[in-house]
C-alpha cells in the first residue's frame, strides 16, 4: 500500500516510504518530521505501511471467493479515516 501525505513546510506531496529512506525528513525540502523522535516515526510508517498492505490482501482474498455477503465499507476505512484526519 502507497500512503501518500503532504508536507506541512513545502507543501508538497509525498510518498510515506520516501520518509522512511530519508530517515524522517521530506524528501523534497528536509524538513524533519519528527526531530526528537524520527526512529519511532519511522517505525510507525512501516508498520502503517505493512498493515495496510495485509489488509489489502485479505480483502483480495474475500473478494475471490465471492462470499454471500457485503462489506460495510465504512466499517473497514471510518476509523483509519478518523485516524489520519488527526495528523493534519
Amino acid at each position: 500500500m502507497k500512503i501518500k501525505a503532504t508536507c506541512k513546510k513545502c507543501d508538497r506531496e509525498l510518498l510515506l516510504e520516501q520518509v522512511v529512506g530519508t530517515g524522517g525528513h521530506c524528501p523534497w525540502c528536509g524538513q524533519t518530521f519528527q526531530k526528537d523522535y524520527a526512529a519511532v516515526l519511522v517505525d510507525a510508517i512501516q508498520a502503517a505501511q505493512g498493515a495496510g498492505a495485509t489488509l489489502e490482501n485479505a480483502l483480495e482474498k474475500m473478494a475471490e471467493l465471492r462470499p454471500g455477503f457485503r462489506l460495510d465499507e465504512r466499517s473497514i476505512v471510518g476509523a483509519i479515516v478518523r485516524d489520519a484526519g488527526q495528523l493534519s
